[in-house]
């Protein structure tokens, strides 16, 4: 399927330059920062030329304006742990999100089967999500890529 997808470059250029200024960055210092060269910097604040999306997106992060965090809808089974799982990004790092089935069940409801476990996780994932994102956000790792929701986790 295609899409036409409209981005105003213009705006969000200018809203970074005013975002770096506001953060007391200069050019240099915010191509520190983003692993950039300087004159990519250059390049993407006069809005001319070409950039590669991958050097946008690396410019906005150190400013704020670039989600560092993704969450992938690929719920599935984690057999050894008995628990729901999908993946995240955060920072270019893999995780893995766990829901374990006494969670599942004790909060979502009685599911027999792993079908209906993984169902029930897609119907809760945004109360799901806001759980992963702040234990993520404040590196409460069951282990290392590893985050888990537990039962005491949902007030």
């Amino acid at each position: 399927m295609e899409r036409n997808i409209r981005i105003n470059w213009q705006a969000i250029v200018q809203q970074a330059i005013k975002r770096r200024k506001e953060l007391g960055l200069t050019q240099k210092r915010l191509a520190a920062l983003a692993k950039v060269s300087i004159p990519t910097v250059i390049r993407f604040e006069s809005g001319k030329g070409d950039i590669e999306m991958s050097s946008v997106f690396a410019v906005l992060k150190p400013l704020g304006m670039f989600e560092d965090l993704y969450f992938y809808e690929d719920e599935f089974w984690v057999s050894g742990r008995e628990s729901v799982g999908f993946n995240a990004d955060y920072k270019n790092e893999k995780i893995l999100c766990l829901v374990s089935r006494k969670t599942v069940e004790d909060h979502f409801g009685d599911y027999k089967t792993r079908s209906q476990l993984i169902e029930a996780v897609k119907e809760n994932r945004l109360l799901l999500l806001k759980i992963f994102e702040e234990k993520i956000r404040s590196g409460n790792f069951l282990e290392k890529g590893i985050v888990l929701v537990e039962r005491k986790d949902l007030k």
